[in-house]
This record gives structure tokens, C-alpha cells and sequence, in this order.
């Protein structure tokens, strides 16, 4: 087990709510002549890109299909049986195999058990009139949590029983210790996360109303941070923005260090923004009105054209993705309004969901979710223990995100190639630009005492002024489409620090295509449960983000590159 990182058990059960014949049947476009776009010039780049090897490890998967997993209602009283031996042989004693073996079976069921929820979830996700799914989506955390929950306790009971030598083969003394001092959050925590998951829900089923009722979602906003500022003392902490940073995403600064982002992103982005992104928004009107293809078979076709020329072990993971039927991407009404890739646990096999919007986006975010799609087939991830670096995963999506861009004129012709790449890229600078914006919101938020839905919506005015954005009819209720400030608070500047690493990507794949590719890869490959996102940025060579020159070079890159 992964040991670098040590979660107590509301910050393991933090990842709940935050937080998809082989590659080829079922795809029919014919990007190599340009036929969807009608022009056949292949570029430079796709001639010679890299289709590199070597970069990942070969990872476990169950090789099952997506329709061959099947959810069963799970009855929490099946877990227990998988405790007995445990607490037998806290009190009596055993051989270290026989604990071994009784350990492993329980961290097997912990693993199904979440899988099972993930299931119900997603066809949760995939239909919001489908109350049945949603209904066992939330019984199934229920379960989770109190599997977890006992899991923690028992095996604090061998911890400082007589027989604690048992856990030597199984655990690093780092764990056995935490065992030792571990405590249970009792009622008041698991009351707080039943109905943090209830208000969570409310938020997503009232958003996605023609015409939502903005005053009720503001008011399930002030009781998120009010159950998330106790759950954060629960916890010994004195601001949930400290918790979240520590114990949720495990980044290794702090919010006091993302002020220099902030301060970077309004002094040399905010600037580019103003100056670059209106001409860029004009150029991608002709994406809107163009006659593009937004079939899956046609997204899936772009990522079979695309990969390959970067990397042959991404074009594997993808054929595998497409064999085994691991994603949901086609359109619906009844979808939630959102895009993510998850891991189905019991299975090591990862999983995209999106709800596309019959606009280019749909192309960018396949190649966003695939980016995390690749990592996770290749990296090994521990459910309870295995807290991901959620910059480093960003960085992982986003770099594939801008790196496809060199090959959008294949795809869609020179014009319509030219405006998407663009429009990406300054997508990426409103990734910078929101992601600090975002992380300020909610740190003067969490901050504020007293909070009424009156004060947020002022602090987000006077920030949305400050970050460069024009305001229009309506747009005091913008930060509440945005999930994350509902689903996972101070998620939103993992955005901002990743678009810049990726961007720096952009800029050597401009000089030397391999270049760029090799750089991505190295990170792509990176185990996010084992690398905080400084030092792969570090061992990969990229540029320190707290440094103001990282943002005046990076400025000066991105008027090069939309002007």
C-alpha cells in the first residue's frame, strides 16, 4: 500500500464528492485526407510527431465491459462478516498470513462496495428523472461509509491490542501508527457527511432546472460552508480552506502561497485576456455555425487519429477504453450538465462520463477526460489511501488538451482548425484567470462570518470586476453553475496552476513538437498518489508558478500566440 499520504476518514471520504473490433467499429470519419472538413493536406507535425513508448507501467485491469458490471443492492450486513476474523484475531491472536489473507478479503469489499456506488452513480448522472439510481447512488454512500468507518476501527482494535505485530504484514509503521491514534468522527461527522451528500444533490437537481431557483440554491450554498467550516474543526482545523488544501487535495502549499497566483494572474493574464480574447471569441463564431460532426463515433474518431502520433501507449489505453465500452458520451436531455472521469475500483478500469453540448467543446473534452483516462489505466490508484495530486491530474488532461491542437487542421480543415486551436488556448487562459478568481471567492467566503447569500454575491461582483469580466444581465448568478464551488470548494485553482504548466507545453510543442510531447508524457505518466504537483513540475522542468517572471514570460508567449 501507498504510505506517502495519510488521510483520516472524512478526508478519504472527501474524494466521494469530488470528486469514462478494438478502436476502430464505429468510427467512420477519415481524418487523415481531411475528409469530414474537406481539405487533405496532412500538417508537418502529424508526419513526424513521436508515437513514443516507454513512458508508463503496466497496471492490472479486470478486463470486464462496462455492460457486463452489474450493480446489486449490498446489504451493509455482508461487510460485517468480512470484520469478524479481524476482531477474532485482535483478541486471540493468528498467524500474520491468516491476517494477511482476512485483510485483504475486507479491503476487497471495500473496494466493491464503492464500485457498486460509482455504478449506481453513474446511471445516476446519466438520467436525473431516474430516481431509482439516484435513490441507491446515495444508499450506497451510505454503505461506504460506514464500511470505511468500521474498517478504521477495526483496525484500530488490532492496533493497540496484543496482538498488534499482525499488522506488520500488511501495513508500513507509519499506518500502524495512524491506527494507533486513530479516533472516530462519531454521529456528529457521519451526520454532517449524510447531509453534505443531501445538499449536494439538491444543488445538482435544481441547476439543472430550465429556470433554477437561484435564492434556494443560495441558500444550500450557505449551508455547505457551514457544514464544511464544522467538519473542518471536527478535524482540528481552523479554516475549511486549510483542511481542504491539506487533507482533500494534498497540495503542498498552502491558500496563504496561491495569493502569488492570484496577484500573477491579475498583474499578466488578466491583461491577455482583455486584450486577445475578444478577436479569438469572433474567430470561433465560424465553430458555431460550422457543419461539424458531433456523433460519438466522430469524437471517438479524432482521439484513434490523434494519439497514436503522440504516443502509442495512449493509443493502447484508448482501444481499450473503446473495447471495453468505458465511457458515456453520447447526448442526452436527462444527463447532468457535467464532465468527469471516475475509476470503477473493483475493476481497476477507469471511466468517462460527459454531457456533450453539440458544439466543438465535445472534441476538447474527450481529450481533457482522456487525459485522465490514460493515467489512471496506467497508475495503480488505492481507494482509501491513494489521495491524488489533483494540479498534476489537471496538468495530465490539460496538456493533452493543447498538444491535440497542433493536429486540428487535419481534423477540421486549416479555418475551422485554426479558430478551435485558438479558442483552446484562450480557454486555457479562462482556466487561469477563473481558476484564481474561484480560489479567492471561496477563501473570502469561508472567511466571512455571518454569511448571507447577499455577502457572496457581492464578494463574487467585486471579484468578477478585478478579474477583467464585463458584466451582463444576469451575471451575479454565474458562480453557481459552477459545480465545484457546490461538489468540491478550492478545487477550482488546480485548474489555474495545471493551464499553466499545459500552456508551457504548448509553447515548446510550438519549437519543437517532440519536445512538447516528451514533456506532457513525463508528467502523464506521473503517479498522481505518489508526486505532489511542485515536484513533478520540478523533476519534469517546468517553471515555478509562485515565480512572478513564470506569469510576464507566460504573457508574453500567449500575445505571440492569439495575436
Amino acid at each position: 500500500m501507498k504510505t506517502k499520504k495519510l488521510p483520516a476518514l472524512l478526508v478519504a471520504l472527501a474524494m466521494i464528492l469530488g470528486l469514462a473490433s478494438c478502436g476502430t467499429g464505429g468510427v467512420e470519419a477519415d481524418f487523415t485526407t481531411g475528409t469530414q472538413a474537406g481539405k487533405g493536406d496532412q500538417t508537418q507535425v502529424s508526419d513526424s510527431s513521436p508515437a513514443a513508448e516507454g513512458y508508463y507501467s503496466d497496471a492490472w485491469h479486470g478486463d470486464v465491459n462496462y455492460s457486463d458490471m452489474e450493480y446489486v443492492h449490498y446489504d451493509y450486513q455482508q461487510f460485517q462478516e468480512y470484520l469478524e476474523p479481524i476482531y477474532d484475531m485482535a483478541e486471540n491472536g493468528g498467524t500474520q498470513e491468516d491476517f494477511y489473507n482476512a485483510d485483504y478479503e475486507l479491503y476487497d469489499q471495500l473496494y466493491y462496495i464503492y464500485t457498486l456506488y460509482t455504478l449506481a452513480d453513474l446511471r445516476a448522472t446519466a438520467d436525473v428523472t431516474d430516481q431509482n439510481a439516484s435513490q441507491e447512488s446515495l444508499y450506497m454512500l451510505d454503505v461506504y461509509y460506514d464500511a470505511i468507518s468500521s474498517y478504521y476501527d477495526a483496525m484500530h482494535t488490532v492496533a493497540v491490542s496484543e496482538n498488534a505485530d499482525l499488522l506488520e504484514a500488511s501495513y508500513s509503521q507509519s499506518l500502524i501508527d495512524y491506527f494507533v491514534a486513530y479516533e472516530s468522527s462519531g454521529e456528529e461527522g457521519r451526520e454532517i457527511y449524510s447531509r453534505e451528500n443531501d445538499l449536494v444533490n439538491q444543488y445538482f437537481s435544481l441547476i439543472s432546472q430550465p429556470e433554477p431557483d437561484y435564492d434556494a440554491i443560495g441558500e444550500i450554498f450557505i449551508q455547505l460552508v457551514e457544514l464544511r467550516q464544522r467538519d473542518a474543526q471536527l478535524l482540528g482545523y481552523d479554516s475549511y480552506a486549510d483542511y481542504a488544501y491539506e487533507s482533500v487535495y494534498y497540495k503542498d502549499y498552502t491558500p496563504e502561497d496561491s495569493q502569488a497566483v492570484w496577484q500573477g494572474v491579475k498583474d499578466y493574464i488578466v491583461p491577455v485576456m482583455m486584450s486577445c480574447g475578444h478577436s479569438v471569441q469572433q474567430q470561433a463564431d465560424i465553430l458555431y455555425s460550422a457543419d461539424l460532426d458531433y456523433s460519438v463515433g466522430a469524437v471517438l474518431s479524432a482521439l484513434e487519429f490523434v494519439l497514436p502520433q503522440i504516443s502509442e501507449e495512449l493509443y493502447e489505453a484508448y482501444e481499450y477504453m473503446y473495447s471495453h465500452g468505458l465511457y458515456d458520451i453520447g447526448y442526452s436531455e436527462d444527463k447532468v450538465s457535467t464532465g468527469f472521469t471516475t475509476v470503477l475500483y473493483y475493476y481497476n478500469e477507469p471511466f468517462i462520463f460527459n454531457a456533450p453540448t453539440n458544439t466543438y467543446r465535445d472534441y476538447t473534452d474527450m481529450f481533457h477526460e482522456f487525459g485522465h483516462f490514460a493515467n489512471y489505466f496506467y497508475t495503480e490508484s488505492d481507494l482509501v489511501f491513494g489521495m491524488s495530486d489533483y494540479d498534476l491530474s489537471e496538468l495530465q488532461s490539460q496538456g493533452l488538451e493543447v498538444l491535440a491542437t497542433f493536429f486540428y487542421d487535419d481534423i477540421f480543415g486549416s479555418a475551422l482548425g485554426e479558430a478551435m486551436a485558438d479558442s483552446i488556448i484562450l480557454s486555457m487562459v479562462f482556466s487561469i484567470v477563473d481558476g484564481a478568481m474561484y480560489d479567492e471567492f471561496l477563501q473570502r467566503v469561508y472567511a466571512q462570518e455571518d454569511l448571507t447569500v447577499e455577502a457572496v454575491t457581492e464578494i463574487f461582483k467585486e471579484l468578477y470586476d478585478q478579474y477583467g469580466y464585463a458584466p451582463y444581465d444576469g451575471y451575479e448568478y454565474e458562480w453557481m453553475y459552477v459545480n465545484h464551488n457546490f461538489e468540491s470548494p478550492f478545487y477550482y485553482i488546480s485548474y489555474a496552476v495545471s493551464a499553466i504548466g499545459a500552456l508551457e507545453i504548448f509553447s515548446l510543442a510550438q519549437d519543437d513538437f517532440e519536445s512538447g510531447a516528451d514533456r506532457y508524457l513525463a508528467v502523464s505518466a506521473m503517479d498522481t498518489e505518489s508526486f505532489y504537483y511542485s515536484e513533478a513540475l520540478a523533476q519534469a522542468g517546468f517553471s515555478d508558478i509562485f515565480t512572478e517572471s513564470t506569469y510576464s514570460d507566460l504573457a508574453d508567449a500567449l500575445y505571440e500566440a492569439l495575436t
